[in-house]
């Protein structure tokens, strides 16, 4: 049996209409120095653009939210709207928690996923008035088998469009970066040790990857490697040039100054982005000479089996004639 009716979409313009919450948000661990015993440090990088349809900002948004104990939560996606509502819940139940991983991770996890059913809520059940336990509790028996059934699958497309890149150091002074996005699920990076989220992501740590980051890196290098894989994500749609910088240290943290990013995009298209190394040139001139040669040889060699073909072609040609 249809249902006697089907939910729509409200065609009000949102935040993922315009494409404000388009970023790229990256982090790697990393040493202070290459000492034996130096303070883990943790660079996070973001662009700073906000795009609105045909139109742009670069330098309109920070896309970063400070959270107790001196974490910090990056925020990417195509509808960043609610970053600020979960990011006050996480904030409201870790003021007086323990600093650990495990307890950040639980009630991020916790507050996206009341966030998610929340929207759905709003979205399917608002009109009715209901709260989602009482629909799961009396929703067959008010609605009916059929229209019940419509309503959990419109619930079940209901999602939010944005991923949380949250890092900081826990009550020892360890570093740790974990994910959260879609149903609500954290994932934590300690290892590699970097990440990225956004458009752009796969550029970015395929980067990292690329240069070998790891968590026993030093400061500088790190710094380097993080600024090249965010030039390598601008090829991606809506990322800005424009970057916020931050360097974490347990208790502090300090901004990278925001010239950096221009000063290191000079150097990486000068020495590295635009111009082939001689070395280059001359190896591939070289592999070619090489493969011109052997194609060479190769000729040489068919040359005789193909004169004797033609010879053989040419003389039955002359016998059918006779």
């Amino acid at each position: 049996m249809r249902p006697p009716f089907e939910f729509r979409e409200h065609n009000s313009l949102t935040l993922a209409d315009i494409g404000v919450g388009m970023s790229v948000c990256l982090a790697a661990i990393c040493r202070d120095n290459e000492e034996v015993g130096s303070e883990s440090r943790i660079v996070a990088l973001a662009d700073r653009r906000v795009s609105h349809g045909e139109y742009s900002n670069e330098d309109a948004s920070v896309k970063g939210i400070w959270l107790p104990h001196d974490w910090f939560a990056l925020y990417a996606g195509n509808d960043v709207s609610p970053a600020i509502p979960i990011t006050e819940m996480v904030s409201q139940q870790m003021e007086d928690a323990a600093n650990t991983l495990e307890n950040w991770a639980l009630v991020f996890e916790s507050a996206y996923q009341s966030a998610v059913s929340n929207l759905a809520t709003s979205k399917v059940l608002g009109r009715w008035n209901l709260d989602m336990q009482t629909f799961l509790d009396k929703g067959r028996e008010k609605f009916g088998e059929d229209v019940f059934d419509s309503m959990c699958a419109q619930i079940e497309r209901i999602k939010l469009e944005i991923t949380f890149l949250v890092i900081g150091f826990d009550e020892h002074k360890h570093p740790h970066i974990f994910t959260v996005s879609n149903p609500g699920v954290a994932e934590v990076r300690d290892e590699p040790g970097y990440w990225a989220i956004g458009n752009g992501d796969y550029s970015a740590v395929s980067m990292l990857c690329f240069f070998r980051q790891n968590v026993m890196q030093n400061l500088l290098h790190t710094i380097y490697h993080c600024f090249i894989g965010k030039f390598m994500a601008e090829s991606a749609t809506d990322v800005g040039k424009s970057t916020w910088g931050w360097i974490l240290r347990p208790g502090e943290y300090d901004f990278i100054p925001l010239c950096l990013g221009t000063h290191l995009r000079g150097i990486w298209q000068t020495q590295f982005q635009r111009n082939v190394p001689t070395e280059a040139h001359d190896v591939i001139f070289a592999a070619f000479d090489e493969i011109k040669k052997l194609i060479a040889e190769a000729d040489a060699m068919r040359e005789p089996k193909r004169l004797k073909k033609k010879a053989t072609r040419k003389k039955q040609r002359r016998s059918s004639s006779r």
